[in-house]
């Protein structure tokens, strides 16, 4: 378990060298941009967080003009678009009768806080520890503002 948490945190490190979109300054506001992909010919494989469907996309971007909803990675993508999105969720312990100690993120506070979680269900505003919930909804939420 332990092992897998260093992972996560690897991996969400990792993420940090990606997160600005391609024309470089992160709003709040991005994620809702139509996918444009400008007037030049390039062909450059980029990703767009598509607000329909909730997830983020593959398109060609031309390589100049564009909007900011244009990231260098499907990561970046969802660090910027996503992620921050689950950390607005109440803690749900979910149907099941499991006692297990999670972390959520309160939005109120701005802090991780422990919960119970039942085993099943619930949401994605459930993690392994308080150093990966704050990884993900804390730092990468103020990397985005």
């Amino acid at each position: 378990m332990q092992r897998g948490s260093l992972f996560l945190l690897v991996g969400i490190l990792a993420l940090w060298a990606g997160l600005q979109p391609a024309s470089g300054q992160v709003s709040p506001d991005i994620c809702k941009l139509p996918k444009e992909a400008g007037p030049c010919k390039m062909y450059i494989l980029r990703f767009y967080y598509d607000s329909a469907t909730r997830t983020c996309r593959p398109f060609v971007y031309g390589g100049c003009k564009g909007n900011e909803n244009n990231f260098v990675s499907f990561l970046a993508c969802l660090a910027t678009c996503k992620i921050p999105d689950i950390c607005r969720l109440p803690a749900d312990t979910g149907p099941c009768k499991a006692y297990i100690t999670r972390y959520y993120y309160d939005v109120a506070t701005r802090t991780c806080k422990p919960f119970v979680y039942g085993g099943c269900e619930g949401n994605e505003n459930n993690f392994g520890s308080s150093l990966i919930c704050q990884l993900t909804c804390k730092i990468i939420g103020q990397l985005r503002e």
